[in-house]
């Protein structure tokens, strides 16, 4: 289970229930077997999600993603450093995150 708070379902990507291994290949075959992408200037979804993905990664490069959390475990220890190191969003953006991610995965 990747990081479901990261997909925009049917935009950039798809859920899968665990072990499911045919509803992972009745999408492929669809993407694959997309009829837009045989007409002329059609854009496959398979293109679309494939853009669509890689607008969402420059957000969430490992630079940044390490340095936030460094800054959250500083921030955590008391770290004077930390208190001016990264900005961080207020908790309940992040309470709300953690809500989205419950949700789309099914832990509540």
């Amino acid at each position: 289970m990747a990081l479901p708070h990261l997909v925009r379902l049917g935009r950039d990507g798809y859920f899968f229930p665990s072990g499911d291994v045919r509803a992972v290949d009745t999408r492929l075959m669809e993407l694959l077997d997309d009829p837009a992408a045989r007409r002329p200037g059609g854009q496959a979804a398979r293109r679309r999600t494939g853009e669509a993905g890689r607008e969402i990664v420059v957000d969430h490069d490992s630079d940044r993603t390490l340095a936030a959390f460094e800054a959250l475990y500083l921030r955590g220890a008391g770290h004077p450093a930390a208190m001016t190191a990264l900005p961080l969003p207020p908790t309940s953006a992040m309470e709300s995150e953690h809500d989205e991610y419950a949700a789309r995965s099914g832990r509540r």
